[in-house]
Order: C-alpha cells, then sequence, then structure tokens
C-alpha cells in the first residue's frame, strides 16, 4: 500500500512539473488546482518539493481584489538543461537548451564520415565534452545528450539498421552509448525535427506529417503528439516515395525517390554553390536557377500530394532549406492544388516555425521529455 502511495503522489507532482513545463506563462496555485482537479493542499504539497528541487519559482503575484495576492508560480528554467546533437554525414551540429526550451549555445563542427558506432562514439564524446567546457555547462544540471540520427533507428535491436548518408547499416547503439559519460537518447533526425515542431507550436491539438528536406529527405508523422514509427520504425521515409519512375538515382540505390529531387544538394552541392546563392539567382531569374528550381517543385508537389493522399493531415516543410520558403509558399500550395484529387487550394502545406536547429532541439527535448516523465 505504501509503494502504490509513494507512485501515485509521484505521478501527481509530476502532473504539476508537466502544467508548467507545458506553459509559457505562469499559474497560481488555484489555478493548477483547478485545472488538475486536485485540491489545494495536494497541489501545495508538490509544488513545496518541485521548489526544494529548486525546479520552480514565483515569477510575480496577481493583482489583488482585497486580500494577500497568489503568487504565479513557473519554471525555473535554467534549473536544468540538455544537449541535443545532430549527426550529418559530414558535421555535428550541437545545442544546449533550458527547461524553457531557450537556446543557451550552439556549435556546428566538421567531421570526416566516420565507420563503425565505436568511432563514432568517440568522436560524439569528444565534441560534446569539449562544447561543455567551452560553454561552462555544469554536468550536474545536465539532463543529458540526445542524439539524431539521419537513418532508421530499430529499438527492439538498439541498433542503427540504415544510415545511407552515414555509410552505416546494421550499427549497435550500445557503443556510441558507452562512450559518452551521460544519460543519452537517440532518435531519427526527421522524426525529431518533426517533433519540435509539434512541441513548440502555440496550438498541438492536432495531427501532423513532417516533411525534412534536409541533405536527405525524410520526415515524420505525429498524431496527438505522439510519433507513429510503424511496424519496423520506418514511417515518415517520406524521401524515398518515388516521384519519377526511372529518375534520378538515389543514395538508397533506386531510382525517382523524392529524396533524388528534393534533397538541399540538389540546390547547392550539386551546383557547387550555396543555398543563399542559389535562392539569389532565382530571385534574380539568372543562369540555370530557375529551371532547377520548377524541377524541384514539380517533384516536391507531387511528394507532398501522395503524402497529403495517404495520411490526411497539414503537412509542414522544414528542414534547412525551408528560410528560404516564404516567398515561393504561394507557387507550392499552387503546385500542390493542382495535383489535388479532392480540389484543395493547397492551404494545408505549411512552413516550420522553426528555421535554425529543430532536428538539434528535438534531441535535446528527448532528454527533457524523460526527466518529466520521471521526476
Amino acid at each position: 500500500m505504501e509503494s502504490q502511495t509513494t507512485d501515485r503522489h509521484r505521478r501527481t507532482r509530476n502532473r504539476v512539473f508537466r502544467l508548467l513545463l507545458d506553459s509559457d506563462i505562469p499559474y497560481t496555485k488555484q489555478y493548477m488546482a483547478s485545472q488538475l482537479r486536485l485540491s489545494l493542499p495536494t497541489v501545495h504539497q508538490s509544488l513545496t518539493e518541485l521548489n526544494e528541487l529548486g525546479l520552480i519559482r514565483v515569477i510575480g503575484h496577481e493583482e489583488s481584489t482585497g486580500g494577500r495576492p497568489a503568487a504565479q508560480i513557473g519554471i525555473n528554467p535554467d534549473a536544468r538543461t540538455a544537449i541535443g546533437v545532430q549527426v550529418t554525414g559530414h558535421h555535428f551540429r550541437i545545442i544546449e537548451i533550458n527547461l524553457c526550451r531557450q537556446e543557451l549555445a550552439a556549435k556546428t563542427i566538421r567531421h570526416e564520415l566516420a565507420q563503425g558506432g565505436q568511432r563514432l562514439g568517440r568522436m560524439i564524446a569528444k565534441e560534446v565534452e569539449t562544447f561543455i567546457d567551452e560553454n561552462k555547462i555544469d554536468p550536474d544540471t545536465l539532463l543529458g545528450v540526445g542524439i539524431a540520427i539521419p537513418g532508421i533507428i530499430d529499438e527492439a535491436t538498439d541498433m542503427i539498421t540504415h544510415a545511407s548518408t552515414m555509410n552505416l547499416v546494421n550499427t549497435p547503439l550500445g557503443p556510441i552509448r558507452d562512450a559518452i559519460p551521460y544519460r543519452t537518447f537517440f532518435g531519427n533526425d526527421a522524426n525529431l525535427g518533426g517533433f519540435a515542431e509539434w512541441y513548440t507550436r502555440p496550438t498541438n491539438d492536432s495531427s501532423i506529417a513532417y516533411l525534412s528536406l534536409e541533405s536527405g529527405v525524410g520526415g515524420a508523422i505525429l498524431i496527438n503528439g505522439a510519433t507513429y514509427s510503424g511496424d519496423h520504425g520506418r514511417s515518415g521515409e517520406f524521401g524515398h516515395i518515388c516521384v519519377e519512375p526511372n529518375g534520378r538515382e538515389c543514395a538508397c540505390g533506386k531510382r525517382g525517390c523524392l529524396q533524388a529531387y528534393c534533397s538541399t544538394r540538389r540546390l547547392s552541392d550539386d551546383l557547387d554553390i550555396t543555398l543563399e546563392e542559389f535562392f539569389a539567382a532565382l530571385d534574380a531569374n539568372e543562369g540555370e536557377a530557375p529551371e532547377i528550381w520548377n524541377d524541384y517543385l514539380t517533384h516536391l508537389a507531387r511528394g507532398i500530394n501522395t503524402i497529403r493522399m495517404a495520411l490526411d493531415c497539414e503537412v509542414v516543410l522544414g528542414g534547412s532549406v525551408v528560410r528560404f520558403f516564404e516567398p515561393h509558399l504561394g507557387e507550392i500550395r499552387g503546385e500542390v492544388a493542382a495535383l489535388d484529387s479532392f480540389g484543395s487550394d493547397g492551404s494545408y502545406v505549411s512552413l516550420s516555425h522553426i528555421f535554425r536547429h529543430a532536428i538539434q532541439l528535438g534531441a535535446a527535448l528527448l532528454c527533457i521529455e524523460d526527466f518529466a516523465e520521471n521526476l
């Protein structure tokens, strides 16, 4: 009976903490009791414990209506921090965030393509330790390190089963985890980008399909905030939708995949220019940029239309290239609408509101979510 009481007490404290964690504004004790349908003494006890842990603070007070003004309580943002690492074929992109998801530090490091989990783990561990030292991060307040992998992760076998841009196949996660002296969490990069998008939306009560346009093209399906992974962890692999039969060769070895037409490489690496240079040329109607953009747009619309037909939900475009898309959003929606069998105007297509570090943010949020769940 005592263990049941203790567990119930812990769950109640977690509910109070979660309510504050998910809010951008402070709440009074009375409001929390009303929202969570708990008694004031129960909420008071949870708040006392959270305060002793340094996780909350008084932000201000409500205006008095004659009695003692009620305290407004919120998260103490820097009580804990988390690190997120995005792994790509040639870069580690690292950020530190606090409990309020505010970015505290960021860094990008170029690396040579790692072969094998043990070497990759050592490389990540070295760069994380350097990042911690450079930014004077207190290891005692660090919740852990979330790592975004550009490939398919099988949780049952604890392996990266396939990561074509990293040349990793059936690679155990154990050696990577063992090399890093902090709690370590792993996730697919596109899934984590989608999770960060959903988590930080002003209203996150709907389902979305997140299409990640990076050097690889992937995606995520979030149903009321929960990632749908599929039977083998391969859901949301939108980059391998066939948009052009017998078309351009993809890194997966097949032809005509969306990734072969709509990765950032198509607009930068393949042309030996930066994305900034490509969109500057497009805006100026110079060189081959308009022709390449039209081809990019045609195949992007085919991919979006397929996602919409299969899932019938909002499609959010994310990734590093999306910061250039706002002037072209009407054009993208028009191309998509022309393919829609049900006469949509294409307004279901939107752009991610996170233009920078979405994947790293999602990776760091893995640490915060674990902490909130197990506090």
